[in-house]
């Protein structure tokens, strides 16, 4: 039962952060329309999201993958949603 609740609260932290990557990657866009109330919503989620992008910038950067659209919060997604699989098979593979 316990592992039921681990298993649903990586689940939901991972999908939070999901969501909060996507927002972040279509606010900017708008960048250049935003008030104040806006630039301060964007600079938090960009606080939250940045860990789990940064990593995946610099891998692209390294690799001279420079282009005009930035790959690295896809990559973000796609390794969240792979880790929160492999915890979660492991997880119930414990039970």
């Amino acid at each position: 039962m316990a592992l039921f609740v681990v298993i649903r609260v990586i689940n939901l932290f991972v999908n939070i952060i999901v969501t909060l990557i996507c927002v972040e990657a279509i606010m900017s866009w708008f960048t250049g329309a935003f008030g104040p109330g806006l630039w301060k919503a964007y600079g938090i989620i960009h606080q939250v999201t940045d860990p789990f992008i940064r990593p995946f910038r610099a891998l692209l950067m390294r690799f001279s993958m420079r282009s005009g659209i930035d790959f690295s919060p896809i990559l973000a997604i796609l390794a969240l949603e792979f880790i929160a699989r492999i915890l979660t098979r492991v997880l119930l593979a414990l039970m």
